[in-house]
């Protein structure tokens, strides 16, 4: 019974632990996962979005993931510091890894969110001060009840023993403080087309439909006042006979929305002011479609639907409140095929 019960607690907590390092995964997969699976000469923009449709940049989904590591700290989900900060220190050595040509700068985003201090490395190591000589140290070696107290070795543990059981049982944490995590689905593809819904699961639990309540009430006023869903025609509604939000992409008789209509319209003017260029623009026109289609066709549908700026730009609005995506489900139905995004919730 006690084995069991060790088993449960650790499940708890790794429930919100991103970086796993386990037989079946590790942290370079679980990065990928949550929608890291940029290549870097397409995405040479690292700081801004190349254009208002553009999905959301490399630097927007590192401080996406760095700011929901903070959000699940300040909610009590790590079991100490020690997790805390390896879970940072792992995000920072992802990230350099697959955007080596920008460690100067995913450090500087690093330290501007978190204020903790790096070693002077080529990959950087987070440092704390020792709570015995106040040495700034690796956080290797630790308090094994806490996790929250540093030392520089056993010389330095041994001569702050007496104060730390002072306020080492104070800091020990035995459960999360969200033992049941709110389930969210974000459902795309299949007969939805361009069009996204969300759910949540409450398991027939009244503690986790409060929540997810709540949940929906925040996530709506949040999509309402987002910039990229309005500039790219979707509208926030929520569905009540559903219980869900869905995010409409409106389009007008031509299959357009007003803003690309628009570009349309100047492009077609300026063709008919400069009418000797028109053949030159049209044939250029046709050889940018004809590569836009083998570039369609080559992609599978899987890869359309995963990859839709609407779904990265949700991926960040989650991983900024802390959530973590755990799994990505294809069903299929008669003829349609729908992908369900599964993300665990901190509320």
């Amino acid at each position: 019974m006690k084995v069991n019960q060790l088993s449960q607690k650790k499940d708890l907590w790794e429930d919100w632990v991103l970086f796993k390092k386990t037989d079946f995964t590790n942290p370079a997969l679980q990065l990928k996962k949550q929608g890291a699976s940029f290549k870097n000469d397409q995405y040479g923009e690292f700081t801004y979005r190349p254009s208002y449709s553009s999905p959301p940049s490399m630097q927007e989904f590192c401080e996406a993931v760095i700011n929901g590591a903070i959000k699940r700290y300040q909610m009590g989900l790590y079991k100490g510091e020690y997790q805390y900060y390896i879970e940072l220190q792992n995000c920072l050595h992802e990230f350099i890894k697959l955007l080596n040509f920008k460690s100067e700068i995913l450090v500087e985003v690093f330290q501007s969110i978190t204020n903790i201090n790096l070693s002077k490395e080529q990959c950087p190591n987070i440092v704390v001060p020792c709570a015995s000589c106040h040495m700034y140290i690796y956080v290797n070696f630790h308090c094994n009840r806490c996790f929250s107290a540093f030392y520089c070795d056993k010389t330095c543990m041994k001569n702050h023993k007496s104060k730390h059981d002072q306020e080492c049982g104070q800091l020990i944490k035995l459960t999360p403080t969200i033992i049941y995590p709110l389930q969210v689905e974000i459902h795309c593809g299949g007969d939805l087309g361009e069009n996204v819904e969300i759910y949540y699961q409450h398991e027939q639990r009244i503690t986790l439909k409060y929540c997810g309540q709540k949940f929906f009430s925040n996530l709506f006023k949040i999509l309402l006042k987002n910039r990229w869903l309005k500039n790219n025609g979707y509208s926030v509604s929520e569905n009540n006979e559903k219980n869900c939000i869905q995010l409409t992409y409106k389009k007008d008789e031509y299959g357009l929305n007003s803003k690309s209509q628009q570009n349309l319209e100047e492009e077609g003017e300026k063709q008919n002011q400069e009418q000797p260029n028109a053949n030159q623009q049209n044939v250029r026109q046709q050889n940018q479609q004809s590569e836009k289609n083998k570039e369609n066709s080559s992609q599978t549908e899987e890869e359309l639907f995963l990859k839709m700026p609407c779904i990265q730009e949700m991926r960040v609005i989650f991983l900024n409140q802390g959530a973590i995506l755990q799994d990505i489900i294809k069903e299929t139905y008669d003829l349609y095929t729908h992908y369900i995004h599964i993300y665990y919730y901190p509320i």
